[in-house]
């Protein structure tokens, strides 16, 4: 399933019932990145931990005399949100507590998180009420050095299997400060290269996360092309980098960028009917979305997105007007207020938007 349902479901879960979400996919694709971001839009705390870091007594606690009771007891140990962290101000009173690579994990560790999972304690200590918990990790493959789950785990826990699509990563891409549209507009042309499994020896295979870091240092580093490079193949693998650097040597198409459509579209209006003409959709989608995101509320930019939304065709107006409404939600009825044409040429196509948001 695609990341954002996964995110849907574990908002419902974590707000609704205590049963735990595990999120299993690829290394890289944003498995952890989406708990964050459904404890940010639940108003939460998030607080994670590397289970494969640790053992079981370390889980447990530290073992404490109790000689008036006569009894040996277990202190909590300090990464657990219990009720006497919270009311402490160790942590927050609501939040998410993900055990990370749980299936990386020592078979006896794993055995001591099993009241954890199904009952929120381990020993007497038990998490606080407006926590919950949630697992990430990786497949069950070859291709990891994991411990295979038994039954008894695994039905402690709804597994969500997510994979990753470029859609979905240049929507994230875009929302951030850190993208680069040449390898964005790559990856729309070259889909399967966002993600490969069968990494080489210490020839690396591209991941998202990959991906993210080679958009970094193509906008933050002063690099030669040779050293570029070097630097590129060392995140994503030497091929994905020699597709990346052939790509843009030689693309046939090269598509205006928003800040283009906002200094001048009748200067850039050729390049996109051409890019039209070919059916090129996708890449016009992925101009669209970075125009909903950069665009500001001035005259010079509704202006020039005005002209540029009534030259696409009808299915990408609707896509655009999506977009807008998805990216800047708070922005969206102040640009239809601005921009009285939309209201009037794109009623239908307004209509369709709010209905499929």
């Amino acid at each position: 399933m695609l990341i954002k349902e996964a995110k849907t479901i574990i908002k419902e879960l974590l707000t609704n019932t205590n049963i735990v979400p595990a999120l299993v996919g690829e290394r890289g694709i944003g498995k952890s990145e989406a708990l964050k971001q459904a404890a940010d839009e639940l108003g939460i705390g998030y607080f994670d931990l590397y289970a494969s870091a640790l053992e079981g007594p370390d889980f447990m606690g530290l073992i404490d005399k109790d000689r008036q009771a006569g009894v040996t007891r277990y202190l909590p140990p300090e990464f657990l949100p219990t009720e006497q962290a919270v009311a402490a101000g160790m942590f927050p009173e609501k939040g998410i507590f993900v055990l990370e690579e749980l299936n990386r994990a020592e078979t006896q560790t794993v055995h001591t998180l099993y009241p954890l999972l199904l009952y929120g304690r381990i020993n007497q200590h038990h998490l606080a009420s407006g926590w919950k918990l949630a697992v990430a990790m990786n497949p069950d493959t070859a291709a990891y050095t994991t411990n295979a789950l038994d039954d008894a785990a695994l039905d402690r826990m709804m597994i969500l299997d997510v994979e990753p699509t470029v859609d979905e990563y240049s929507s994230y891409c875009l929302q951030t400060d850190n993208y680069n549209m040449d390898v964005l507009e790559f990856l729309q042309e070259n889909k399967e290269m966002l993600l490969q499994k069968n990494g080489n020896g210490m020839d690396k295979a591209p991941c998202p996360r990959a991906w993210s870091r080679v958009q970094e240092i193509r906008n933050k580093c002063n690099l030669s092309d040779e050293l570029m490079f070097k630097a590129m193949a060392g995140l994503v693998g030497s091929r994905a980098a020699a597709s990346l650097a052939g790509y843009l040597r030689n693309r046939e198409l090269k598509p205006p960028r928003a800040e283009e459509v906002f200094k001048d579209y009748n200067e850039v209006r050729p390049r996109l009917l051409e890019i039209l003409k070919k059916n090129r959709y996708d890449i016009v989608a992925l101009l669209s979305k970075q125009i909903a995101r950069e665009m500001n509320l001035g005259k010079n930019h509704l202006n020039a997105v005005e002209k540029y939304v009534f030259d696409l065709p009808d299915e990408l107006q609707v896509m655009f007007m999506r977009q807008l409404h998805e990216m800047r939600p708070n922005d969206f009825l102040k640009i239809m207020t601005k921009l009285p044409s939309f209201k009037e040429k794109l009623a239908s196509r307004l209509v369709e938007a709010w209905q499929a948001a």
